[in-house]
């Protein structure tokens, strides 16, 4: 039974060997370009993106999982080509891993690229394709991860552009040129991922760029755009803050001598909202960068700490003071007039205090409504602007 394997392996190393030998002859050299010392070979490449995600903002990283489709002319394959298409009656032929092994292929590699591998599947995942006249139709799937540094002055109400860019390390554009497939390069859909959304709005772009050694070289690039879905911090940032600050305001409707209760509701809001502001920041990105998520709680913690000056303002403009006094070992806290028998001048103070109230009632609401307004408005017009 030993022998019989043995037997097996050994024929198919011969038939692999004279397969190989059959495809590529020692007169291929696949070190050298097609045209060689002539003019450069041009390489068209498109892109099919199955996934994106997820973006890591403390490591400024993303991963995609595409498909590289690569095309170009190698002439010194026609020979191969008409020895073995009478064999088939496709004018393509599909090769295996071993034949692409023995053939020229263009150099790339990831710029921005920090891992690059190829996803475990049961066969690999790689199309070698030789057609009619040399044309050779060359494609793999990859799994990149590559460097996406993020901007995150508009969070949460941001959108990441990551810039995935490859291009020749070894060849400039007299050896090998490169372009962009038309109209063949996309995303199979929308994609939701750690908290944002991939829109299948993908940029292509194509440069020459110079490294200082005076030759040129093409670099493609593609542009994720990622938009992050708002709901997770409307429900866990936004919406509480909100609350917290209507809740403050309800003191403007309590009876300005309900001193202990208003000044409850006051301080108890602006425990709240600074809980709130810590609690928050660990959910933001650990970069140190001022958000428009920060000043938006900020800006609510002065709403609410407006809310406890305003009391102060009552109380001093109603005239009414605070007298503790020593009874038996116990402070009772009682709250008498200033003003003593001047009766008018009681009656003025308590108007003007009833009128703060009056006034606060109106003016607090409507000049927080104005602010939340502003703030999503302003910001959805720079995030558009920055994209």
């Amino acid at each position: 039974m030993h022998q019989t394997r043995t037997f097996q392996a050994v024929g198919f190393a011969l038939w692999a060997a004279a397969w190989s030998a059959k495809f590529v002859p020692d007169t291929y050299d696949k070190s050298f370009r097609p045209h060689h010392g002539g003019a450069a070979v041009n390489v068209s490449f498109d892109v099919l993106v199955h996934a994106v995600g997820p973006l890591d903002e403390n490591s400024m990283t993303a991963t995609v999982d595409v498909h590289l489709r690569q095309y170009w002319t190698d002439p010194r394959l026609i020979p191969m080509f008409l020895s073995l298409s009478d064999t088939t009656a496709n004018q393509s032929l599909y090769l295996g891993q071993s034949e692409l092994l023995e053939v020229w292929r263009p150099d790339i590699y990831w710029i921005d690229a920090v891992r690059v591998n190829q996803p475990a599947v049961i066969s690999d995942s790689v199309s070698f394709v030789l057609e009619e006249g040399g044309n050779v139709n060359y494609s793999t799937r990859l799994l990149i991860t590559f460097r996406c540094p993020v901007q995150l002055k508009y969070f949460p109400l941001d959108t990441q552009i990551c810039a995935l860019r490859f291009g020749s390390y070894l060849y400039d554009i007299s050896d090998q040129d490169m372009f962009w497939a038309h109209n063949v390069t996309s995303i199979k859909e929308d994609f939701y991922t750690a908290g944002f959304e991939v829109t299948r709005k993908l940029r292509m772009a194509s440069s020459i760029d110079e490294y200082g050694t005076g030759l040129k070289y093409r670099t493609l690039t593609m542009y994720f755009e990622m938009r992050r879905m708002i709901s997770i911090y409307l429900m866990n940032i936004f919406l509480p803050s909100l609350s917290i600050v209507m809740l403050s305001w309800v003191g403007f409707w309590i009876d300005k001598k309900a001193v202990p209760a208003r000044a409850a509701i006051s301080v108890t809001t602006i425990l709240a909202q600074v809980s709130l502001v810590i609690a928050s920041s660990n959910r933001f990105p650990g970069i140190a960068e001022v958000k428009t998520a920060d000043v938006y709680l900020v800006i609510n913690y002065m709403f609410v700490f407006a809310s406890l000056l305003e009391l102060a303002v009552v109380l001093y403009s109603s005239g009414e003071r605070p007298l503790s006094t020593f009874m038996n070992g116990r402070i009772p806290t009682a709250w008498v007039t200033s003003a003593g028998s001047n009766t008018s001048g009681t009656e003025e103070r308590y108007w003007r205090a009833e009128n703060a109230d009056t006034i606060s009632r109106w003016l607090f609401p409507l000049a927080f409504a104005v602010w939340n307004v502003s703030y999503f408005t302003v910001n959805a017009l720079l995030t558009n602007s920055s994209t």
